[in-house]
C-alpha cells in the first residue's frame, strides 16, 4: 500500500485514516514464518463456528431496532458521492512490482 506514490502522498495525515501504517504492518509476514499456512487454490477454507465475539442476544436485539430505524434516516441525511466517482486506481508501476513480488 505505501509503495504507491499516490498513497504516500495522501498519508500526511496518518491519524485521520482508518488504519495507520503501523496497524496494518503488524499483519504482514515474512513467507518463511513457520505459521503461516498455505492454502490451496479452489479448496475450501475452514468454517469457524464460534459466537464468543457477538454481544448478548438483548443488546443485539437493540441495536438491531436501532439501527433498522435510525440508519434509513441518517442514509438520507448524508451527502452522495458524485456520479463521475471512481475508486483510485492501482498504477501500472504498482501492478508491476506485484507481479514480480507474487510469481
Amino acid at each position: 500500500m505505501m509503495a504507491d506514490k499516490t498513497n504516500r502522498k495522501n498519508w500526511t495525515q496518518p491519524e485521520l485514516h482508518h488504519w495507520s501504517e503501523a496497524n496494518w504492518r503488524k499483519f504482514i509476514v515474512k513467507n518463511d514464518n513457520p505459521e503461516l499456512q498455505y492454502w490451496e487454490p479452489g479448496r475450501d477454507l475452514p468454517r469457524y463456528e464460534f459466537t464468543n465475539h457477538l454481544k448478548p442476544l438483548h443488546i443485539r436485539f437493540v441495536q438491531r431496532l436501532v439501527h433498522a430505524s435510525l440508519l434509513p434516516i441518517l442514509d438520507r441525511t448524508r451527502t452522495a458521492f458524485p456520479e463521475n466517482s471512481q475508486p483510485q486506481p492501482i498504477s501500472e508501476e504498482i501492478n508491476q512490482l506485484l507481479i514480480r513480488e507474487l510469481n
